[in-house]
């Protein structure tokens, strides 16, 4: 009895405890929140509605809500933020993916899933278009390195300024993006990537995110859509890391695991898959499969 009532206190001191620390940590971040709702006041008066350093005020007030769990007041504050970026020039790009990954997570937790999937769809479709853009300033001969260069400097200085609140902006950079990718060599590129590098980062970052994308279609059994998705990632793979490492291995079996649910055969980009880019091991696990492309 005395060892039960010894064990009893000790678990009341430390649930007394444990309650001081939360109401001295909530005390602390309402006055933090205060304390940032006023800058940002302040900085809207100084700057205007429409200015980084008000959009970075709201990020800052959005993440002491978060930490707090009012996912309400954290999406309007988020959803202030990237307005205010979206009317910026010129548009901080990587800016408002961070705000839209940032917005997705949050109107995920209040159960608006198919809105957070098309905001992180969004924000991964611009890393994957950095990290192809980086692999082809990169990749040989000389004369593609000059071209992604005079893409970048097209893209920086012929920006429609009429359009620039919105994304589709970037729709004709894009596409002469996605025009050289399909005729340029890679083969050459996957060594001069070193860990740690801000294009590594850009490359992980976009398989990441798209891999998530590529999970929440799945979840809502659009399997046609998550093969897709998955196709993207194994080319962003396959780019970076080379056609036989284990990471483009393993994309590529995302993909075969994600066509054989579709369970109808499919005739195009992947005929290319088989003929060259199969493993022996990853052949023979599907070859034990049941189903075959």
């Amino acid at each position: 009895m005395r060892a039960r009532s010894t064990v009893s206190k000790h678990r009341m001191a430390q649930l007394l405890d444990s309650s001081e620390e939360t109401k001295r940590m909530s005390s602390i971040l309402h006055a933090a929140y205060r304390y940032l709702v006023r800058s940002f006041e302040i900085l809207e008066s100084t700057h205007g509605a429409i200015h980084p350093a008000v959009a970075t005020a709201c990020l800052a007030v959005a993440s002491v809500q978060n930490i707090i769990e009012d996912h309400d007041d954290t999406r309007e504050w988020l959803m202030r933020a990237l307005k205010n970026l979206e009317k910026c020039y010129p548009t901080p790009f990587r800016a408002i993916s961070f705000t839209k990954i940032q917005l997705s997570h949050v109107l995920s937790k209040l159960g608006h899933d198919d809105q957070a999937r098309m905001l992180l769809a969004s924000a991964g479709t611009y890393h994957m278009d950095q990290a192809h853009l980086g692999l082809l300033e990169l990749s040989t001969p000389s004369n593609q390195n000059s071209t992604a260069k005079h893409i970048k400097s097209n893209n920086s200085s012929n920006a429609p300024e009429t359009s620039r609140t919105d994304e589709t902006s970037k729709i004709h950079e894009l596409q002469h993006l996605k025009t050289l990718e399909s005729s340029l060599n890679y083969s050459l590129v996957s060594p001069l990537i070193l860990p740690n590098t801000a294009l590594h980062e850009e490359i992980t970052t976009a398989i990441d995110i798209m891999s998530r994308v590529m999970r929440l279609s799945t979840k809502r059994n659009e399997k046609w859509q998550a093969a897709v998705q998955a196709e993207d990632i194994a080319k962003l793979t396959e780019a970076a890391f080379g056609w036989d490492s284990s990471q483009c291995a393993e994309a590529f079996k995302q993909v075969c695991c994600h066509i054989m649910s579709c369970q109808c055969h499919i005739y195009f980009s992947f005929s290319t898959f088989f003929n060259n880019y199969l493993s022996s091991s990853l052949l023979s696990q599907l070859l034990c499969c049941n189903h075959l492309i």
